[in-house]
Order: C-alpha cells, then sequence, then structure tokens
C-alpha cells in the first residue's frame, strides 16, 4: 500500500487522458489514478442521497458504479451540504446516479449474459470525473411508474406503447418540469458555477448535461436572483452556465436528462496553482464529515473516517480519525476482521492507517469491520467500530479489449466455377464476453457493396459469401461490435 500512498499525493498532478470510447474494460490511466468508492451518507444533513439499485425509467445507479476521484466527491459533497444548511432539508434530497466503474471505465450492463451493454454512451463517464446527480424534487410520483426520477410527467410518446403496453418513454421532457425543486437545484448549480469561477479560476467544469426545460427554470430563477440581489449572481456567472450548461441534439445531450444532470469536472493539477485550494477543500469535506457523524450520534465526539480506494482493481481501506481540533490523542490503534492490532502509521495525519486488500475477483457485496483503541492525552480511552460495505468486484473488470488483438482473416476457393470467400475475424477466447456482433462488407470495384453480418457468439464469427458473377473486389472490411456501443474497424482484404 505504499504506492498508494505515494499515488494519493500524486493523484492530481498528471494530465487528462484523451477523450476516447470506453466501454471496452481498458485502462486508459496507466494506474494513475485512485478512485474512491461514494457511500450512503450518514446523516440526511448530507444533502444528498445514493440509488442502491437500478430504478425504473431509465434512473441508474448501483454500488458497483460508485467510484469517482476524490477531489471531485468532495465538491459534490460539501455544496450539496450547503443546499440543505440554506435552503433547508429538500422533500427529497438529490439523488446520486452512476460514476465510473471500478477501473475506471464507463460502466457496463452484465445482466444479459450473451449480450452486455454499455450504461451510457463511449467514454462519458470515464476516469472518475463524470458524475450523474439526480435533481432535487418535489414529488416521486409519476403518471406511470413511482418512484420517478423524471422532473417532468410530459416525456411519454402519445402515439407509441412500450412492451407493457404503456406510453413510450422517450426520455425527454416536452413540458414544465412541474416536479423540480427549483429553488434548491438553482443554489446547487449556482454554488457550482461560483466555485467554478471563485476558487478554481473558471477550471474546473468542462461540460453539464441538463434537459432543455430544466436548464430554463434554473437560469429563470437564477436571473430573478440577479434581479433581486441576491447570492451575489453576476452576469458573468449567468453567461459562463448558458454555455457549459448543455442540451445540444448533436452532442447527445438532449435525451436522458430529464432525471438527471450529467456533471464533467476537468483536471485539477495538485501541483499547480490550485494546490492550496485543493488542500482546504479535503479539511472542509473532513470538518463536514466530522459533524454529519456528530449530527448523528450527538453524545459522541470521535468517529471513525473510513475511506474505500481502488487503484488497478487493488483495493486498501484508508482509516483515520475525525474528532475536534482541540482534542488531544496519544496514540490510535486498528483492527480490520480478524487481523491483529496495528498502531497508525501516521499520528500528524489524523492517526492514519491504509490497510491493504489483496485482489480478488468477489461476487457479491460484503462487509468488513473496523475497531479502534482511542487513547486520548488526558489519560481516558475509547473504542469505536464500524463496517464497511464491500462492493462487488466482477473478474471482467480485468479484461481489456484491444483492437490490435483482433485479426482479420479470409480463404478464398473456386469449386464448380464459384467464387466462394469464407470471412473471420479472430481474438482472444476472453473477449467473446464483450463482442456482440460482427458485421463484413464487401466493396466491389463496380462501386456496390455487399454486407454481411453475423450475430452471437464464437471465436471467429464466421461468414461466407459467393462471389458468383466473379465480379472485382476492392477490399473486404469487418466491424466488430464490442458491449454494443463501440465498434471496431479491422480490414481484412485489400487490392493493391
Amino acid at each position: 500500500m505504499k504506492k498508494i500512498k505515494i499515488l494519493f499525493a500524486m493523484t492530481l498532478l498528471l494530465n487528462c487522458a484523451p477523450v476516447v470510447r470506453a466501454n471496452d474494460g481498458l485502462d486508459r490511466y496507466g494506474g494513475r489514478y485512485l478512485f474512491y468508492h461514494l457511500y450512503q451518507p450518514i446523516s440526511e444533513n448530507a444533502g444528498f442521497t445514493v440509488l442502491e439499485e437500478d430504478m425504473k425509467g431509465g434512473a441508474d445507479g448501483a454500488p458497483a458504479y460508485r467510484w469517482g476521484r476524490p477531489e471531485f466527491l468532495a465538491i459534490v459533497k460539501l455544496i450539496a451540504a450547503e443546499v440543505n444548511t440554506t435552503q433547508g432539508k429538500a422533500q427529497h434530497q438529490m439523488p446520486i446516479f452512476d460514476l465510473s466503474a471500478e477501473n475506471g471505465d464507463t460502466p457496463i450492463d452484465w445482466e444479459d449474459k450473451e449480450y452486455p451493454t454499455g450504461r451510457h454512451p463511449g467514454n462519458s463517464h470515464d476516469g472518475g470525473n463524470n458524475f450523474d446527480l439526480g435533481y432535487y424534487m418535489t414529488s416521486l410520483k409519476g403518471p406511470h411508474i413511482d418512484p420517478d426520477y423524471a422532473v417532468c410527467d410530459d416525456h411519454y410518446s402519445k402515439t407509441e406503447q412500450d412492451e407493457e403496453g404503456k406510453p413510450k418513454d422517450l426520455y425527454q421532457c416536452f413540458g414544465p418540469v412541474i416536479r423540480l425543486d427549483v429553488e434548491r437545484q438553482a443554489y446547487f448549480f449556482l454554488r457550482l458555477f461560483q466555485w467554478h469561477a471563485d476558487r478554481f479560476d473558471h477550471l474546473l467544469l468542462e461540460a453539464i448535461g441538463v434537459d432543455h426545460y430544466v436548464k430554463k427554470a434554473v437560469l429563470d430563477r437564477i436571473s430573478s436572483w440577479r434581479e433581486q440581489g441576491t447570492y451575489n449572481v453576476t452576469p458573468e456567472i449567468i453567461a459562463e452556465m448558458e454555455k457549459i450548461m448543455t442540451c445540444d441534439r448533436w452532442g447527445g445531450w438532449a435525451r436522458f436528462h430529464h432525471h438527471h444532470t450529467h456533471v464533467r469536472f476537468r483536471e485539477i493539477d495538485e501541483g499547480g496553482p490550485f494546490r492550496n485550494e485543493l488542500y482546504k477543500l479535503f479539511d472542509q469535506e473532513r470538518a463536514l464529515e466530522w459533524q454529519l457523524w456528530h449530527d448523528k450520534f450527538v453524545d459522541k465526539t470521535v468517529f471513525i473516517k473510513a475511506d474505500l480506494l481502488s487503484y488497478k482493481l487493488g483495493r486498501a481501506i484508508d482509516v483515520t480519525i475525525l474528532k475536534p481540533k482541540n482534542l488531544l490523542v496519544e496514540s490510535c490503534e486498528y483492527k480490520l476482521g480478524s487481523e491483529d492490532w496495528v498502531t497508525a502509521e501516521e499520528p500528524e495525519n489524523n492517526f492514519r492507517y491504509v490497510f491493504d486488500l489483496p485482489y480478488k475477483p468477489q461476487p457479491r457485496d460484503k462487509k468488513l469491520r473496523i475497531q479502534a483503541k482511542i487513547q486520548l492525552s488526558e489519560g481516558t480511552s475509547i473504542n469505536l467500530s464500524q463496517v464497511v460495505h464491500l462492493p462487488a468486484l466482477s473478474p471482467v473488470l480485468r479484461v481489456g479489449v484491444y483492437k490490435s488483438a483482433i485479426c482479420g482473416n479470409y480463404k478464398k476457393e473456386v469449386i464448380e466455377g464459384k467464387e466462394l470467400w469464407q470471412l473471420t475475424v479472430s481474438f482472444p477466447p476472453v473477449y467473446n464476453i464483450y463482442i456482440t456482433k460482427v458485421a463484413y462488407q464487401i466493396f466491389f470495384m463496380d462501386d456496390t457493396i455487399e454486407p454481411v453480418v453475423v450475430n452471437g457468439k464464437g471465436d471467429q464469427f464466421e461468414a461466407t459469401f459467393d462471389n458468383d458473377k466473379k465480379k472485382g473486389i476492392l477490399s473486404i472490411e469487418a466491424t466488430v461490435y464490442v458491449s454494443k456501443r463501440i465498434r471496431h474497424t479491422i480490414p481484412i482484404y485489400v487490392t493493391l
């Protein structure tokens, strides 16, 4: 875990990974990032909640897909708590949906064992800096499902029906956002953009996908605050919100944001101008964590803070103690599960100790108990205990599909005057868990094209075609579909 400790200090030092496709299990970050798991908050005063499972209507959220980078998790937590403090407790707190998978890839649904499907397009949830945040809402009762996290009722077709005979969901608002808690949602966005401008010099936010009707309602409310001189709203902030908040159809943002906003953060260089701001950010998060625990257990002042980390799918539990600054601690020991007691290695760093969890696939969620024995300088001792939940860790996250390992092959025979072609693609057998379809295209010299599509499983996805007219073939290509989201084009035959 020494490596993880060093990397923790380097987490934000590195440049942003290139924007590339995902849903294929590849580690595009080369072990550059630590991912932290987001848990359900201990107190309602946190101002947010998490979805424990996928909900009807496309509200996607599950523990296996709640991995993010610590700086962005801290920002969301702190602003959500501020909304709760300044605006009061919401009738329905902000629900957090999908972040990233544990390997930093965009999450994939494996429920259909034959055909895995990317839960989100392309690279949209790569890297732990893409957050799907549900909206603050006044009601979760929709016209056809309950709970319904869509903020409008008018997001259904008036002519088409789904397989259950209900109106087909079009995943986009076509009318007012009647269940949006506009006040709290607008305040959350405003504070996010004020942090973007004031704390991170306009370098925090890259894009925010939002439904058109939500954007209009939010900007109308924030503009009214500007006119009233409330919350320090400036014309510059409103102008920047207009640009970064997008519902552009051609960019893929128009649909599927009727029940959540997609926040994409930019890289923050820890070694650059925001070094002190980040340290301040993490200090604020620790103070908030202590307050939330104290809200829940008012008679206690010392608590365990246990963060689940993952680096290249190797997990660790980072343990510290939360306490008031004026409470002096002499020593601290921890015990994880049935392991031996260990002494905290970093008393100057909140009595930190990092437990390595050796890699092994984990088919289901499990729990580990952490105990602490804390000796106060005044002579008294405190014994604490806390359960840490470990989400399932699928072995498929170890598999990455590399285009360079996929080969196209052909065999041509002339039988009884007919020209027969056999086309195949070959790849490592383990790729079968990702590859869902192969489509071949034959390009002829006369500018015609013949498509051949092969569905199903198999190491080669074999296809044949009969060139009975013996037309000249210019080239043959195979398009390999990965998780129904990615297409790799593989050349098979080319005429010089």
